[in-house]
């Protein structure tokens, strides 16, 4: 009888350090900071009102209409020939917009659907 509570009392006593040294590991070691503060005031600052309302004064419904109807007339299947060309149309308008534009190149294996065996 004696054994079983020297035992229960040093797993108490083994699980009550653990827990004191956990915490106090927790609480003593200090952690770096890294002020990031100065890319929340550059995200979140005001816009310059002139670029904004060139901006607003840009946008058409009926280039709207044509880019939607450009874009979508040909397959865009990640991965072929047609969705490369409207990534290049795209980038050429972005590049005459005065954006600078990057197509960085990434391998992804892809599978396509199989016409003779679809997915029911």
């Amino acid at each position: 009888m004696n054994s079983k509570f020297l035992v229960i009392g040093v797993v108490v006593v083994t699980a009550l350090a653990l827990g004191l040294g956990i915490i106090i590991g927790h609480f003593a070691i200090t952690k770096p900071t890294h002020n990031t503060s100065w890319k929340h005031d550059r995200l979140t600052k005001s816009a310059d009102q002139r670029n904004y309302q060139t901006f607003i004064d840009s946008i058409q419904a009926t280039n709207i209409e044509i880019n939607l109807k450009d874009l979508t007339s040909r397959p865009h299947l990640a991965g072929l020939p047609e969705d490369l060309e409207s990534a290049q149309v795209i980038e050429q308008r972005w590049i005459t917009d005065g954006l600078k534009v990057t197509k960085p190149k990434y391998n992804v294996l892809l599978s396509y659907p199989d016409d003779n065996n679809p997915n029911r």
